[in-house]
């Protein structure tokens, strides 16, 4: 049972890694461009991958991770790393819960609700910073956690 786990487990977690960076390249790409199509069909992307891509992936890592461990003879709760891991991993889904997915909706529904030729307002562009400063703390909360599990 063990080869299985271990499968799902680097699966999930890169596709839960891949997606992160790949759709932080994405929006801040379209971003730059300052066309509002591209920035509503980012945005739509990012939300969509999120929903069927990252969400599921984040279960499925930790749930595959915490399955995986106890039969590598790996306690999580008392080896101070895993359990380390195990906190950053969890809070970067609160800062994507509490602080990404609330930004991403109200840049979408900034896009959706422009009409054509009209340039995007300037509080997008502040959602954006703010996307940008929380999607970073949260990447690297993910990467540091994914870190960390591969050191043990």
């Amino acid at each position: 049972m063990i080869t299985p786990l271990k499968v799902l487990f680097v699966l999930t977690a890169t596709l839960f890694v891949g997606d992160i960076i790949l759709m932080l390249f994405w929006k801040l790409g379209a971003e730059r461009t300052r066309e509002p199509k591209v920035m509503l069909f980012a945005n739509k992307t990012v939300m969509l991958t999120d929903n069927l891509l990252l969400g599921p992936a984040a279960m499925l890592t930790a749930l595959s991770g915490n399955l995986l461990a106890p039969r590598l003879g790996l306690n999580i709760y008392a080896t101070p790393a895993l359990s380390i891991a195990m906190g950053s991993f969890i809070l970067s889904g609160i800062v994507w819960s509490l602080f990404l997915i609330p930004t991403q909706k109200k840049q979408l529904k900034l896009c959706a609700d422009l009409g054509e030729g009209r340039e995007l307002p300037e509080q997008y562009f502040q959602l954006a910073a703010r996307w940008r400063n929380w999607g970073y703390l949260a990447a690297f909360l993910v990467v540091f956690s994914l870190f960390l599990v591969a050191a043990n």
